[in-house]
């Protein structure tokens, strides 16, 4: 806890940064949700009832590796580009997607079901896309660091000893997968036994 409340500590300004950043994107998410044309709300509105028809039916295991592909090469992408300068609004910009896509499903889903839609969608984000938001952000934090250091390191014209930095990405690496995993896991075989709870 001591190490936890340092790292909040060190890192306050972009925690406060990511979370103002995650509030716009899921208050953009929901307005863009709402002003969709009639056509598109329809066409929204399938694709939701037919994911949550369809949740019961789906194969565990072939759901499982291909969510953990698509999260590794997320992961991995974001991770990479902590290397390199030109990676800081690219980073920026994958975490306000994700925040965004979650605040539009979140208003679809109320605005299709009414009342039911909020617990349909407390279902749908609880615990794994929270789980992932809180990973993502870790993980754009911590890629940020390491991209701001070198973007540092070159215009003041100093040298950077390289490895600690690297250890430590490396780590952080480490557990963001590990989180990844586990929120794949809860999403993969919990959502859709909470999900049948109330359909």
């Amino acid at each position: 806890m001591d190490k936890l409340k340092i790292i909040i500590k060190n890192n306050k300004k972009s925690i406060i940064f990511l979370f103002i950043l995650t509030a716009i994107a899921l208050i953009t998410g929901s307005i863009f949700s709402l002003m969709l044309n009639n056509n598109d709300k329809q066409l929204v509105s399938e694709s939701i009832t037919n994911f949550l028809n369809n949740i019961n039916n789906v194969n565990y295991i072939e759901t499982l590796k291909s969510a953990t592909l698509e999260q590794s090469l997320l992961i991995f992408f974001i991770w990479l580009l902590g290397f390199s300068i030109i990676g800081i609004p690219i980073i920026l910009f994958s975490f306000f997607v994700k925040v965004f896509t979650l605040g539009f499903s979140i208003c679809s889903i109320i605005t299709i079901y009414k009342a039911k839609g909020i617990l349909i969608a407390l279902f749908y984000i609880f615990p794994h896309h929270i789980l992932n938001i809180i990973n993502y952000a870790f993980l754009t934090i911590i890629s940020l660091k390491v991209s701001f250091s070198l973007l540092y390191a070159i215009f003041k014209r100093r040298k950077m000893d390289f490895k600690p930095i690297m250890n430590k990405y490396l780590i952080s690496l480490l557990i963001s997968i590990i989180l990844s995993m586990l929120a794949i896991v809860l999403e993969v075989y919990l959502m859709p036994n909470l999900m049948g709870l109330i359909r």
